[in-house]
């Protein structure tokens, strides 16, 4: 919260990329205020050439809560290879 605005997390991901659906495959909580949780993630992006490829992946993230709000830590790591399926050009 104190590194980065609202503004800076959404700039992370780029122009480049945008998110269609997000899933919450797996939810643990370790101590009641920290939750481990597996998202799978059906995102496009440019390359390089501007051709845009779909393509869906299983990502591990780390949630902590805060004063009543949770909040993301920033760990995101992608799981095995990162894909679940072919990616398809559109």
């Amino acid at each position: 919260r104190k590194t980065h605005s609202v503004e800076d997390f959404g700039r992370q991901f780029g122009s480049r990329v945008r998110w269609h659906v997000v899933t919450v495959k797996e939810m643990r909580y370790d101590p009641p205020d920290v939750a481990n949780v597996v998202i799978s993630l059906d995102y496009s992006f440019l390359l390089p050439n501007d051709e845009m490829v779909r393509t869906t992946g299983d990502f591990k993230e780390q949630w902590t809560l805060l004063e009543g709000v949770w909040w993301r830590r920033d760990i995101r790591q992608p799981l095995g290879a990162g894909t679940q399926s072919e990616p398809s050009r559109q």
